[in-house]
């Protein structure tokens, strides 16, 4: 019926597998909303595709007992409905379009498996393209038959050339409906509560898992999940209670509000099923010499010099304990506590060891402070000076480091008194100069301030050379026994895998007070 749309046609692909797709997004009236539930409940599963024939062709007597065959050669769709009885039964939602003819070639299973390969192709390029905000390329690229590897890439060396921002390999989890998507039924249902459906998010786990190759060792939550544009305040690591407005995107993306190191641009790798992580680094270079050719001088012989940069996982785990009715009962904004909850257990942590993680040590990655390497300066008093702050800038120079994208970082006693100190006697020239939320310009460079820097100490870095990789996603186990038997409570494990290094430690400087404020 023309007359009872509930919905429009996003995108329509044909890919080298011969298959029409379409991307469809429901309306919001009540015709369309009861559609819609009906096609989540599996209800209405059959779709027909209404389209106007251009161009056509007779094959006397091809067809079956010598009738004539008519075949279309150039077609025009128009529309997409959601029918009860469609004139091809293998069309539908989720579906493959195949006719009659090419239904008995996919009973072939090697037929079978290249289309299985094909579809999963289109698929992961198509959400690739959809997690960084570039569809029109995934189009292109699946249409010259390109792997979801080859858009990875174009899209890291377009973002590259963009802004010192961070990469990340997504994965399906990133892409998921945000709509749908509950911790706490996910946390009800570990609990023992059998009332709850958690179909939509178990099979979301499952294909996590599936994409890491292992399972985990308890429910893994989208990285997506955890996203929050809530205000958060400079000095602390909880989220004002408002109402969050959740964005499936990158693990990055989980730790941006409440990260500083993240939010200078540091570089996220998503290492997924792999080992240890092991990245090449130059470390010389060949030396060029001007020299007398006429029969005097010997060209010498120089060489590049190398090591390696290495992530080896570590494990960051948290507990936390919610009670049975705070689960039970859905008290106001529930959902929102409980993602803020999950969330600062790990952007805190994860921010300060990247500042100041501790060296030689298995379990811990080694934060930039602690790096063998970056450049250092001492100041004269309690609070830097601007003289001394721009020596840091001067040290960074000195090793050919971009200067694109600086920052600083400082503790909130110093960022603050900065605020209140000019660069030079009677100039109304202040040496921080403030954007608000804690953040500001400090001799032309981004900075900010926050309490996971150590006392008396300025940090100045191109923190695209800080490197954190990620094994998965995060990982949450349930215990509603043990002492919380008797309580009723809940108490709820979260682990982490990542490691964090630096690509080149002469791309940071640290400032450090003869005595802190």
């Amino acid at each position: 019926d023309v007359t009872d749309q509930v919905g429009v046609i996003e995108e329509a692909i044909i890919g080298s597998d011969r298959i029409g797709r379409v991307k469809a997004r429901f309306g919001k009236s009540v015709r369309a909303s009861e559609v819609r539930e009906d096609v989540k409940d599996k209800i209405r599963r059959k779709v027909s595709v209404g389209y106007e024939i251009l161009e056509y062709r007779v094959e006397p007597g091809a067809g079956r007992n010598g009738v004539d065959i008519y075949r279309v050669t150039k077609w025009l769709p128009l529309e997409v409905s959601i029918v009860s009885i469609p004139a091809d039964n293998t069309v539908g939602v989720g579906r493959n379009h195949t006719n009659s003819k090419e239904t008995k070639i996919m009973q072939d299973p090697k037929a079978q498996s290249a289309h299985d390969k094909e579809s999963k192709r289109m698929e992961d390029i198509m959400k690739l393209g959809e997690v960084f905000s570039e569809e029109e390329l995934a189009k292109d690229f699946y249409a010259k038959g390109k792997t979801m590897e080859d858009l990875r890439v174009a899209i890291l060396a377009k973002r590259n050339e963009e802004t010192p921002i961070t990469h990340e390999s997504p994965s399906v989890h990133d892409n998921y409906n945000q709509r749908e998507y509950s911790i706490v039924n996910v946390l009800r249902s570990l609990a023992g509560d059998r009332g709850v459906d958690i179909g939509y998010e178990r099979e979301l786990n499952q294909e996590m898992q599936r994409q890491r190759g292992s399972k985990s060792r308890g429910f893994s939550i989208p990285m997506g999940a955890l996203t929050q544009r809530a205000a958060v305040s400079a000095g602390g690591s909880g989220a004002s209670l408002v109402e969050s407005v959740y964005q499936p995107n990158m693990m990055v993306e989980f730790l941006r509000n409440k990260s500083t190191v993240i939010n200078s641009g540091a570089t996220a790798i998503q290492v997924g099923n792999s080992g240890d992580l092991i990245i090449p680094r130059q470390t010389g270079t060949a030396t060029a010499t001007w020299l007398d050719l006429d029969g005097v001088d010997v060209i010498g012989e120089s060489n590049q010099t190398f090591d390696q940069i290495d992530l080896k996982m570590k494990t960051l785990t948290a507990m936390t304990t919610y009670t049975h009715r705070m689960l039970k009962q859905g008290l106001p904004n529930i959902e929102t506590i409980i993602l803020n909850d999950l969330a600062a257990l790990f952007a805190t942590e994860v921010d300060k060891t990247a500042i100041q993680g501790a060296a030689a040590n298995a379990k811990i990655p080694t934060g930039i402070l602690n790096q063998v390497g970056i450049g250092s300066v001492t100041a004269a008093g309690a609070i830097p000076t601007f003289a001394e702050l721009v020596q840091m800038e001067s040290i960074l120079a000195d090793a050919n480091v971009d200067s694109t994208g600086l920052v600083y970082l400082t503790t909130p006693t110093i960022g603050t008194t900065l605020k209140t100190i000019e660069k030079a006697t009677n100039t109304g020239q202040f040496i921080w100069t403030d954007n608000g939320q804690g953040e500001g310009m400090v001799n032309g460079y981004r900075s900010r301030y926050t309490k996971n820097m150590p006392a008396g100490q300025v940090l100045l870095g191109q923190f695209s050379d800080l490197l954190m990789g990620y094994w998965g996603s995060i990982d949450i186990e349930v215990d509603p026994y043990g002492d919380n038997f008797k309580k009723g409570n809940v108490s709820v494990r979260a682990m982490l895998d990542m490691d964090i290094n630096v690509r080149r430690p002469d791309s940071f400087c640290e400032l450090t007070v003869t005595t802190p404020p």
